[in-house]
């Protein structure tokens, strides 16, 4: 277990700069683990405001608050977490790691200049962000959503000198990775993601092509929604999305799956057309329980034996696989 450290105390100690521990990735602890011995987790009034930030996102997915509303008040607490922190931050450790979403905040307090400290890279960078958003709304031009957030220049500027600046940028994301090569090159670190073996054997029969989200415009929904439509002998699912996104689905041959594992034990095959997709836990999952996955680049999964990855926003390339996962369920049935 992590052990606290108080920032303005400790003296030479490795820190995980974030919000807490407990939400690090496990490929992000496994790295930090082959590197040093005591991960310590930065203790004192950030802990309160943690809890401010669950309780926060927990409204907002009670009343679903998305788009820009949502974003804008994730950053305003990250950046008060950042001034937080900087303040303890004055060459008081041999190395932090930083998770990207704190990062541009921190940087524009000056405090991590000098520092030595390393990125962890758990979403897009603000940039790569952006190129994918813009994307994605001129594939959907009459979906407004896709336009609704872009973070200011200036925190984009710091983000970018920021990451200039660190020592190592760490990300298992493949599709993040090999753009966070092209801009910073050799101190990129690209982990692989942490999937187990399938838990179980390939489905005998056809079952359902079950989209990992709920309805998000970025992840998808309209190139699955649209597939559906172009090979309709084939039954198809969704997650629940607590009536958030009946109206887009009502009418559609996509029928709501109930509870997750029930979904994933009808599924013949998991899809997600994402344009971003920071961690897809969902698609790892489906992976190792031995269920095919079609899902695009953007979702930082590499083609394996059990993933078929196709370019974002080429419909005919979702369709065509879409089709050879089923013909070869169907012969393999025969």
């Amino acid at each position: 277990m992590p052990r606290k450290i108080n920032l303005k105390t400790d003296m030479n100690s490795v820190v995980h700069i974030g919000w807490g521990n407990s939400k690090l990735w496990p490929e992000f602890k496994q790295f930090i683990g082959a590197h040093c011995d005591d991960i310590a987790v930065a203790a004192t009034d950030v802990e309160a405001l943690g809890r401010a930030r669950q309780l926060l996102v927990a409204a907002m997915d009670q009343t679903h608050v998305r788009g820009a509303t949502r974003q804008v008040a994730l950053q305003e607490l990250d950046e008060s977490f950042a001034r937080l922190i900087s303040k303890a931050l004055i060459d008081r450790y041999e190395l932090a790691y930083v998770d990207l979403q704190i990062l541009p905040h921190l940087w524009s307090t000056g405090k991590l200049k000098g520092v030595n400290y390393a990125v962890l890279v758990d979403r897009s960078p603000l940039d790569l962000l952006h190129r994918q958003l813009e994307f994605a709304a001129q594939r959907h031009n009459a979906v407004e959503s896709l336009r609704f957030f872009r973070a200011n220049a200036a925190l984009v500027h710091a983000e970018d000198e920021a990451l200039a600046m660190a020592t190592q940028v760490v990300t298992p994301h493949a599709f993040v990775g090999t753009y966070l090569e092209k801009r910073f090159g050799k101190k990129v670190e690209k982990l692989q993601w942490l999937i187990c073996e399938p838990t179980r054997p390939a489905r005998s029969s056809p079952g359902f092509f079950l989209f990992a989200d709920k309805g998000l415009p970025r992840k998808g929904a309209h190139d699955f929604l649209a597939a559906s439509d172009a090979c309709s002998d084939l039954t198809y699912s969704r997650l629940s999305c607590g009536g958030e996104f009946d109206e887009f689905w009502r009418g559609s041959r996509v029928v709501e799956a109930g509870a997750l594992d029930d979904a994933l034990d009808s599924a013949e095959c998991v899809v997600l057309p994402a344009y971003v997709e920071h961690r897809p836990a969902l698609l790892i999952r489906a992976v190792e329980l031995g269920i095919q996955v079609i899902c695009t680049r953007e979702c930082g999964l590499e083609k394996s034996a059990r993933v078929r990855v196709v370019p974002a926003g080429d419909f005919g390339a979702l369709v065509k696989e879409i089709q050879s996962v089923s013909m070869e369920m169907r012969n393999a049935v025969v």
